[in-house]
């Protein structure tokens, strides 16, 4: 197998440094099979992302900027990162190629984004918190 590449990336928003990071795997990503892949899929892309840094973007830009507006104090909660690399599983390479690279040149990236703040978006937000913590439940009694 070749050796996995580290790709760094730096933007101006954590939505652009997301979608850079995902661009840059499609580019430069290693093309290689895992145990998730089912025969007849597409290889898998995978690299290794520094998420320390991305702790970094959360603490000193958006926690801070939370503190400036709220005038509490604000921390980090806690971050399990499972995984060590970046990846995009060969099945969802199609999806992945139709619903935003080959769309990045025809649709500016305000289109590509949702706001936060949309009615809808806070809807599927604030709908998703029970199932997590039911998620979570399960998965400590299990364990």
């Amino acid at each position: 197998m070749e050796n996995i590449p580290v790709l760094t990336v730096a933007e101006r928003s954590l939505a652009e440094t997301y979608e850079q990071a995902l661009i840059r795997l499609y580019k430069e990503g290693t093309r290689f099979r895992t145990q998730y892949d089912k025969p007849g899929d597409p290889l898998s892309l995978d690299c290794t992302m520094n998420m320390f840094g991305f702790i970094q973007f959360n603490r000193k830009i958006i926690a801070a900027e939370i503190e400036k507006r709220s005038g509490k104090k604000t921390r980090l909660g806690r971050m399990n990162w499972q995984a060590d690399s970046y990846h995009i599983y060969g099945k969802d390479i199609e999806t992945a190629r139709s619903m935003l690279f080959d769309r990045l040149e025809e649709m500016p990236f305000e289109n590509r984004i949702f706001n936060f703040h949309d009615e809808f978006i806070q809807e599927m937000y604030q709908g998703a918190e029970a199932m997590v913590l039911k998620k979570i439940e399960e998965y400590d009694k299990s364990h």
